[in-house]
């Protein structure tokens, strides 16, 4: 299966400048976004595992990858999970966002979130857990910190008991509940 190549459409663009174009690769600052596949499995597992990440519940084709454009090589990554769906409103988890440690930096984990973002919208929400240092990088994406109490939702509560258990050892900060609420910020 190949992958088609194509440029950034002006005509159809969000605040941030990224393409709407789903389901084709996207080239953006020299990579390209396209859909994960089962070849992609081993690749973002091992990342996972090397970011002492939750590798549990991982399916390829829920992933964006982000590949340098010369060697095709992914560069980074993240996943979208439905977690609910009333037939009229839709919520996301945010999950597994990596970035190769020697492209931090330039823009491609605001970039991936963006994609999938665009990606699943229009939605009513988009929870995430991270780690206390991350919070900048999501606030500058419209994510705000959320309290754990009763208005998070029960499968988050699962996750954050387990995580809040892990993460202090396995990376050394406590974990945090961000919620970005639903909008129609992207084109289509």
């Amino acid at each position: 299966m190949s992958t088609a190549f194509v440029r950034l459409d002006a005509r159809c663009q969000h605040a941030r400048g990224l393409a709407c174009l789903p389901g084709r690769a996207v080239e953006r600052s020299g990579f390209m976004f396209r859909q994960g596949s089962l070849r992609d499995l081993q690749h973002i597992q091992s990342c996972l595992l090397r970011e002492k990440m939750n590798p549990v519940g991982i399916h390829p084709s829920r992933f964006i990858l982000a590949e340098d454009f010369e060697s095709q090589h992914p560069i980074g990554f993240g996943q979208m999970e439905l977690k609910s769906d009333d037939g009229v409103q839709k919520v996301y988890e945010l999950r597994s966002l990596v970035v190769d440690p020697e492209r931090r930096g330039n823009g491609v984990g605001k970039m991936l979130v963006e994609q999938l973002l665009f990606s699943k919208s229009p939605y009513k929400e988009v929870w995430l857990t991270t780690t206390r240092s991350k919070i900048t990088f999501y606030e500058q994406l419209g994510f705000s910190e959320e309290a754990i109490d009763l208005h998070v939702p029960k499968w988050l509560w699962i996750e954050m008991t387990l995580g809040s258990l892990v993460a202090p050892l396995a990376v050394g900060e406590p974990l945090v509940v961000m919620k970005l609420e639903g909008q129609d910020r992207f084109c289509g």
